[in-house]
């Protein structure tokens, strides 16, 4: 009969409840060139260790090489290939990290004249990607789990939990304030939009002189056909008249 397995098995099995991608460390224990490449000084690498927000572990390939063979196509070990290795660094306000990495670039090819080093050893440095553990000591007081380096006895684990919270929190923090700021120019090019139908009126007042009625043009119109009815009227009483 087969063990049974249960979750405390799984649980043994999994030491340290599996590697965790947001508990590493990144050392560079080679910076390259001088003063013209950066001068990587051990200040700023103990700044980059805290920094550095997300690395990848250094991957590469053994590309196989196909040999058709009876009808089967074999697969047999080719040349190593090495990924892409991608970091991201937290900018601070003095942006001391990325300006080291611009002299970096710039001493292997300037802007200005296209030149820079042509020894590959001049400007090729070494770092190193640590995978750390929860309850795991590396040896490292600055940032493993026994305690921060100023002795608040805080592990890293756990500013690192926080750093995330507020990193979540600043995220959300940020749409926020943006989807405020796009309704905000929405309601107020709508209330522009809306100002052009209004127009100024001004409340009725009394005239001074009034217009209507007039009185006297309907006088003397009236006068006008009166008369001329009664003389329509005596001419024709007289016409009578005279046919008698």
């Amino acid at each position: 009969m087969a063990n049974l397995r249960t979750i405390t098995n799984f649980k043994s099995a999994l030491r340290g409840g599996g590697a965790r991608p947001n508990l590493f460390e990144i050392d560079i224990t080679g910076w390259p060139g001088g003063e013209n490449m950066g001068n990587f000084g051990n200040d700023a690498k103990e700044e980059f260790q805290f920094l550095c927000k997300a690395a990848a572990l250094p991957s590469s390939n053994i590309t196989p090489i196909e040999i058709p063979f009876r009808g089967r196509t074999l697969k047999v070990a080719g040349d190593r290939t090495f990924d892409t290795w991608t970091i991201t660094i937290i900018n601070d306000e003095n942006f001391r990290l990325r300006t080291k990495f611009e002299q970096w670039m710039n001493g292997i090819n300037k802007l200005t004249d296209g030149s820079g080093a042509t020894n590959p050893g001049s400007y090729m440095g070494n770092a190193v990607v640590h995978q750390l553990g929860r309850g795991a000591n590396q040896g490292r007081n600055s940032i493993t789990n026994s305690g921060g380096g100023d002795g608040s006895g805080e592990d890293y684990a756990t500013l690192l939990a926080e750093f995330e919270r507020l990193s979540v929190d600043r995220e959300f923090a940020e749409q926020t304030y943006t989807a405020a700021l796009a309704a905000f120019d929405q309601a107020q090019a709508e209330a522009r939009r809306k100002s052009r139908y209004l127009a100024a009126h001004i409340n009725p007042t009394l005239a001074e002189t009034p217009q209507y009625p007039k009185r006297a043009e309907l006088l003397a119109i009236l006068s006008f056909f009166l008369l001329a009815i009664w003389s329509i009227g005596v001419l024709v009483f007289y016409s009578l008249r005279d046919r008698r």
